[in-house]
């Protein structure tokens, strides 16, 4: 049972959870993250997208103390990396040559650094995606990179899905899929940021709306869908919130840290 008279830990999805339209994040939510820091609590972003499709407009305006990024595969706490890891790059050639010669659908390889996208990819805005126009263009450009996600619209071939099994997990989400490390997710992310701080999973929230949140909103003491959620992840939260335009993040906060309820 989650006791907020210990040190707890927050972790919380960005795209429709924490923002509702472009990345201004409401300022109620900015208030309860620095509620809950100034009451000894920690605060996380754990997100699908890569380090590098973190806008920076985003960050500047959190102050959190940490990242779970790339659905796992990227750990920052502080200004500490704890944990990166990205495809093999053979399997990103595969990728990248399936699309250009399936020109059906869209990709974005999202990056530490930066992110490269073939077609429409609706992911990041284009200006901070790097359109490329064919296979070695991307290797070029992409060189001393990490590739740490691949978004694919409208869904992921499985033709290519055969392909790179072996080394990435599908993660379909509707208009779209996410692709994450093989080994890699929201849940483990998490758990393993919560080994670093020395905070139990019992003590620890997840807040999301997605079908990518569902496993790390299970394996914690208190997990919270956004009244925006799918169904199927309301289904499964210990408690539904108010939806991200009704800043749901913040009412999650006030109620479970604040509240004196006990969910």
């Amino acid at each position: 049972m989650l006791d907020p008279g210990k040190r707890c830990a927050v972790f919380i999805d960005i795209d429709s959870t924490l923002i509702a339209r472009d990345f201004k994040v409401p300022q109620r939510n900015l208030e309860a993250i620095a509620r809950a820091r100034s009451a000894g609590h920690a605060v996380f972003i754990n997100t699908g997208r890569s380090w590098s499709n973190i806008p920076k407009i985003l960050r500047d305006q959190l102050e959190v103390d940490g990242y779970v990024a790339g659905n796992g595969a990227y750990l920052r706490l502080g200004e500490q990396e704890l944990y990166r890891a990205s495809f093999p790059a053979d399997a990103m050639k595969t990728a990248a040559d399936f699309i250009f010669k399936d020109r059906a659908h869209w990709l974005v390889f999202e990056g530490y650094l930066r992110n490269y996208s073939i077609g429409n990819g609706l992911r990041a805005p284009n200006d901070w995606q790097i359109p490329v126009e064919s296979a070695q263009e991307f290797l070029t450009l992409s060189a001393g990179d990490e590739i740490q996600v691949l978004a694919i619209g409208p869904s992921m071939p499985a033709a290519l899905e055969a392909q790179v099994k072996d080394v990435m997990t599908v993660l379909p989400m509707g208009h779209y899929a996410d692709c994450a490390v093989k080994g890699r997710s929201k849940a483990i992310g998490l758990l393993e940021m919560l080994d670093a701080i020395g905070v139990s999973r019992e003590n620890s929230i997840a807040i999301g709306d997605s079908g990518n949140d569902l496993e790390m909103l299970q394996c914690v003491g208190v997990g919270v869908a956004v009244g925006n959620a799918d169904p199927a992840v309301k289904a499964h939260a210990s408690l539904i919130t108010a939806s991200n335009a009704e800043s749901g993040v913040a009412v999650a906060i006030e109620q479970l840290l604040f509240g004196g309820n006990q969910i």
